[in-house]
């Protein structure tokens, strides 16, 4: 019968590296070092009393991951120590170094916890501080994002550090496509491209891959061309990126190709309505089905005279002169001030592959516009044509861009 779990107040306390536990756990004896490590349940582990004295957590955990594999237990003990720093700082080193269930386990512990991730991260080399990220994707999708070499980056403290440390604390997972958003901007990304470290450089060229909506794979072939050339300085890299991520960003449209629902809304501007508060009336106008078209060289609106336009420093498809919504079969959108407004509508990919985005028109009235990935099984009317669903339902939009979802507005 399974063994009953001790209560916290029976639990053996361990303050220094000379405890039996110790002995018995680098036993030469196979059998009484197995059964060493199953007895783990039974204790907690102190800081030492003295600062001068080796941590006997650190002792645990070095011998822990000479085993193999890594005995889960050892990771139970870390975690319930009553110090969430300490306690931190060991599941920060058994994920990465720990092999098997204890560095999954050791993961999931973490994730979502609250615990001072972030801390523990920055007393690692920039080195482990990849191996960490690498094993945490491992554990939890079985990837490994290039992204992950961003942590190689040469600062003590980076925002990326810290971000990333939070995301985990907070119980999300980071997709590769966000951490571009995370460094902070593409001149930065570009930057790390002339780094003596090859690793950071991949890195960088895959965040601004993903963030685009293209494939990792993509990164390493486009990191090479980058560092081919004489010139490495910024004005030279955005140069180079810069018909790079046009092209990266037409082919994730043309994937996008298929039908979408198309709808509006028009959001009356804000007026005061009683005292400290604003009332704005809103009317929401469903088209129906529309087909989005793509060669990965031009977009447009299949049988709409409404002209389009990809836009890859916004990542959005561009609707320059509001006018020829009125081409669109609506009533509501004929009634618009649409000649006077001068500002354009762009649309931005979505994490559910639906393309959303608004503009203010001339009158002070906010038009939102998404395009929503149809089902072919129950697709609406075309616009404009009640009751006919059109003879070539054609295909619902492709891939997500990214390694795994679509990136949001970044």
């Amino acid at each position: 019968s399974t063994r009953p779990r001790p209560k916290i107040g029976s639990l053996i306390t361990v303050t220094t590296v000379n405890h039996n536990l110790f002995k018995a756990l680098r036993s030469g004896d196979p059998r009484i070092k197995a059964l060493a490590w199953q007895t783990l349940d039974f204790f907690r582990i102190t800081s030492p009393a003295s600062v001068n004295e080796l941590d006997p957590m650190t002792l645990l955990i070095d011998l822990a991951v000479e085993q193999t594999p890594t005995p889960p237990q050892v990771v139970d003990l870390i975690g319930r120590q009553t110090d969430p720093e300490r306690a931190t700082k060991g599941l920060v080193q058994l994920v990465f170094r720990a092999q098997g269930d204890a560095s999954i386990r050791a993961t999931r512990l973490l994730l979502g916890s609250n615990r001072p991730v972030t801390e523990s991260l920055q007393a690692l080399s920039f080195g482990e501080r990849q191996g960490f990220a690498v094993r945490v994707y491992q554990n939890l999708t079985g990837t490994e994002p290039l992204v992950t070499s961003l942590m190689r980056e040469r600062v003590e403290t980076s925002a990326l550090l810290k971000w990333f440390g939070r995301q985990l604390s907070e119980g999300k997972l980071p997709e590769p496509y966000t951490w571009a958003a995370a460094v902070g901007s593409d001149d930065k990304l570009l930057e790390m491209i002339g780094s003596a470290d090859p690793e950071l450089a991949l890195g960088a060229v895959a965040a601004l891959v993903t963030a685009v909506g293209g494939e990792e794979s993509k990164a390493v072939s486009l990191r090479d061309q980058f560092r081919q050339t004489n010139d490495l300085s910024l004005p030279n890299l955005r140069a180079l990126w810069a018909p790079a991520k046009d092209k990266i960003f037409a082919q994730r449209v043309q994937k996008a190709s298929g039908f979408y629902q198309l709808a509006f809304k028009i959001t009356d501007a804000p007026r005061k309505f009683g005292k400290g508060s604003t009332l704005a009336a809103e009317k929401d106008l469903n088209l129906g089905r529309i087909q989005l078209q793509s060669d990965g060289t031009a977009v447009k609106f299949a049988n709409q005279n409404v002209s389009l336009a990809m836009q890859a420093t916004t990542m959005s498809i561009r609707i320059a002169n509001l006018s020829e919504l009125k081409n669109l079969p609506n009533e509501e959108l004929g009634k618009l001030p649409l000649d006077a407004s001068k500002n354009p509508l762009d649309i931005q990919v979505q994490t559910d592959n639906s393309w959303k985005g608004s503009t203010v028109l001339s009158d002070g009235r906010k038009l939102d516009m998404k395009l929503t990935p149809a089902d072919l099984n129950t697709l609406s009317n075309t616009p404009g044509t009640p009751g006919n669903p059109g003879s070539n339902p054609g295909s619902t939009p492709g891939s997500t861009p990214g390694t795994t979802t679509a990136p949001a507005t970044p």
